[in-house]
C-alpha cells in the first residue's frame, strides 16, 4: 500500500510540474486514487463558493460521476467532513437522514484542504466489495487531496492574474525613481 501511495503521489506531482487544465488534474487525483487505493467510484466535490453548496465536477470517469451525484445520505457526510477537516468513513452502516434511517454501501469523503482552507472533498466507494476503507487508506487520499488543494488553489491565482497585472502597471505607472 505504500508503494502505490508513493507511486500514485510521484505521478501527480509529475502531473502538477506542468501547466493543465484543473480538471485534468483532479481527473489524474481521481484516477490515482481509484488505481491505488482500490476503489469502485472516485468523485470530487467542490464548494461552489466558500461557504455554499458542494458541487460534484470531476469524476474519475463519466459513470463514477453519474454515480455519486446527488446522494442525500451522502451529502450529510460531506459537510461533516469538512466541518471537522478530516476523512468520515462510512462502514456501509444506516445513515440517518432528516429524521430517516438510510441504508448505504461502503463509502468515504475526504476533505480537500491546504492551510485551513476548504476546498470541497474527495467522495469515494467500494459497492462492488462492501469493504470499507481503512485509516492507511484515508490518509493516502487525504494526501492525494492536498495536491488537489494546490491545483485548485493554482488555478485561482491564475484567474486572478488580469487584475493583478491591472493593479500591478498602476504601482509601476505611480513609482517614481529618485
Amino acid at each position: 500500500q505504500k508503494v502505490k501511495e508513493l507511486e500514485g503521489r510521484d505521478r501527480i506531482q509529475r502531473h502538477l510540474l506542468t501547466i493543465h487544465p484543473l480538471d485534468e488534474t483532479l481527473r489524474t487525483v481521481l484516477d490515482v486514487t481509484v488505481d491505488g487505493i482500490g476503489v469502485d467510484n472516485a468523485v470530487i466535490h467542490l464548494l461552489e463558493e466558500p461557504g455554499q453548496s458542494l458541487k460534484p465536477v470531476a469524476g474519475a470517469s463519466s459513470e463514477h460521476l453519474e454515480a455519486l451525484s446527488e446522494r442525500p445520505a451522502h451529502a450529510q457526510v460531506f459537510k461533516e467532513a469538512l466541518d471537522r477537516g478530516e476523512p468520515v468513513n462510512v462502514t456501509g452502516d444506516t445513515v440517518r437522514v432528516d429524521g430517516q434511517d438510510m441504508d448505504v454501501c461502503p463509502f468515504a469523503a475526504v476533505p480537500i484542504l491546504k492551510g485551513g482552507e476548504r476546498f470541497g472533498i474527495i467522495e469515494v466507494d467500494r459497492n462492488t466489495t462492501g469493504t470499507p476503507l481503512d485509516d492507511d487508506e484515508l490518509r493516502t487520499i487525504l494526501n492525494f487531496g492536498l495536491k488537489a488543494a494546490v491545483a485548485i488553489s493554482d488555478s485561482q491565482l491564475k484567474e486572478d492574474l488580469p487584475t493583478w497585472e491591472v493593479d500591478l502597471d498602476d504601482v509601476l505607472r505611480d513609482f517614481k525613481p529618485e
